[in-house]
């Protein structure tokens, strides 16, 4: 052959052409190339098949790659562009298995020179269905606003309107599963330190930090503080998810009959978020709670009347949370089910609209002194032959 038996180009040019040999045919849709003037031979066939090598240096004559290695370290610097291989890691080190694609310098799927990048597994969906996803409202530059999904397409090519929600880059459906409101109909949506957040069926769901349009995990190789957050109520019964407030450092989550906390002791994070019942509250789903100052202003129906409590601060403890009545003096104040409540703190004011009655809106005003309520009160205001 022209050269010596410490040549490994040589050698593994001798061993392709061996190879070919002994297959002349190249049966079963067996491919082999080798990368010129490099010492990597590379097998591909359409079907399942297995491979082993064997040398007289102990094993470190010679190398195969196929499906997964034990560690980093036992991947090549040559390979095949494109080739996917999956990491399986040490137990010992607290990493998960996770999957790399050979990128070549060269930008091709030829053999060369190049680097192992993380990827996500083969054969797996990485994408949103967008228009079942929640879509974005853009300012443009006119002062006129769009309305439209968040693909990643440019709205008459004005720059800033492709926002998209971002695909799954790394991992698979067990390191790197899909959001659990995929499939599932998303209930409310709001922002809780510094993440968007979703509820769906009994979970809460938050995108990385500080990236409001990622959902999955950016390396399936680590768990960073940054990573999305999905957690789900253990309460012992169903308890689907209608509405969340945030309320300082902590979530406020309101099921049909059960309240939920959210928080977390330090930073937020999938190992560290917390989230505990606090009050067994019958609420309208239908009517919104609202954040006034540091009370979450919540409704509820009593016969045929609706009424209004309020979480806030425990006085003797600011970490637990009381839901003190507001509308106790009157039950009976306000008919039918509540349909919205909103209000304000310059004049602490909440204002109640009950469905069939469009003109008519429901006033609470208080006054606080020195931590304690010295004096609050209801009345009403018509707006007579008017729709509020």
């Amino acid at each position: 052959s022209g050269v010596s038996e410490a040549d490994t180009v040589g050698i593994a040019a001798q061993l392709k052409d061996a190879a070919v040999a002994a297959n002349p045919a190249v049966p079963n849709n067996f491919t082999i190339t080798r990368g010129t003037g490099n010492y990597v031979i590379h097998f591909t066939r359409t079907a399942t098949y297995d491979q082993a090598v064997s040398d007289g240096l102990g094993g470190n004559g010679l190398k195969i790659v196929k499906g997964s290695v034990q560690t980093f370290a036992d991947l090549p610097s040559v390979a095949k562009g494109g080739m996917i291989v999956e990491v399986a890691g040490q137990a010992q080190e607290g990493v998960d298995n996770y999957w790399v694609k050979f990128v070549s310098k060269n930008g091709t799927t030829g053999i060369g020179q190049g680097e192992w990048v993380e990827t996500v597994g083969p054969g797996l969906q990485y994408k949103y269905d967008y228009p079942t996803m929640p879509w974005v409202l853009i300012k443009l530059p006119n002062d006129e606003f769009v309305f439209k999904p968040a693909n990643g397409t440019l709205y008459s090519g004005i720059a800033g309107t492709d926002v998209k929600w971002e695909d799954r880059i790394a991992g698979d459906d067990l390191t790197n599963p899909a959001p659990s409101f995929v499939g599932r109909t998303i209930n409310d949506i709001f922002l809780f330190r510094g993440r968007l957040g979703f509820l769906a069926d009994e979970s809460v769901i938050l995108s990385e930090s500080a990236n409001y349009f990622n959902f999955w995990r950016t390396t399936a190789a680590n768990l960073l503080d940054t990573d999305p957050i999905d957690v789900a109520s253990s309460y012992p019964e169903i308890t689907i998810l209608r509405h969340a407030v945030p309320f300082s450092e902590r979530l406020i989550l309101f099921s049909d009959k059960v309240q939920f906390v959210l928080d977390a002791p330090t930073t937020l994070s999938s190992s560290t978020v917390r989230m505990a019942s606090i009050a067994n509250y019958e609420i309208l789903r239908s009517c919104r709670p609202v954040l006034i100052g540091q009370e979450v202003f919540f409704s509820f129906v009593r016969g045929g009347y609706s009424g209004v409590r309020a979480f806030m601060p425990n006085q003797a403890d600011a970490s637990l949370l009381v839901a003190p009545e507001a509308s106790s003096q009157v039950p009976k104040y306000i008919p039918g089910n509540m349909k919205v409540i909103a209000g304000t703190t310059h004049e602490n004011i909440l204002a109640c609209q009950s469905y069939g009655d469009n003109s008519t809106v429901y006033i609470y005003k208080w006054f606080d002194a020195d931590g304690s309520r010295i004096q609050s009160s209801w009345s009403k205001w018509i707006f007579r032959d008017a729709t509020v």
